[in-house]
């Protein structure tokens, strides 16, 4: 909205304002974002703002990711594709018996992003 307000000129906050019921204080802030010379190119907010990924708020994570699923590991070393067949929920379990507070779902994100994937298995 803030774009559309400096494309028409003088008097774009008033109108921005009337056609999208949006604050004329919000819509003069993104202005002075969009007016931002320290923001990087292409970007329309700062960064570092939002949540903080699990791996970066728990260290070891990771590390005891990789630990439960190396002995169980199957599939060549030199191909990029890994896969355990232990499922997501016995990792989950042996995850949060070290204290890591953790879902099904991350772990599965972790897997993908290291290049491994977990077998699923029914009833685990």
């Amino acid at each position: 909205m803030a774009a559309e307000a400096v494309a028409l000129g003088h008097g774009g906050i008033a109108k921005v304002h009337q056609a999208s019921g949006l604050s004329r204080v919000t819509i003069g802030k993104g202005i002075k974002d969009l007016e931002d010379p320290s923001l990087p190119q292409g970007r329309i907010r700062r960064g570092g703002g939002g949540r903080k990924k699990k791996q970066e708020q728990d260290q070891t994570l990771v590390a005891d990711l990789e630990q439960l699923i190396d002995p169980v590991t199957r599939g060549d070393a030199q191909s990029p594709l890994r896969w355990t067949s232990k499922s997501l929920f016995k990792l989950q379990e042996a995850l949060h018996q070290q204290g890591h507070r953790v879902s099904h779902t991350l772990i599965g994100h972790l897997l993908r992003h290291q290049g491994s994937s977990a077998a699923f298995v029914k009833n685990a």
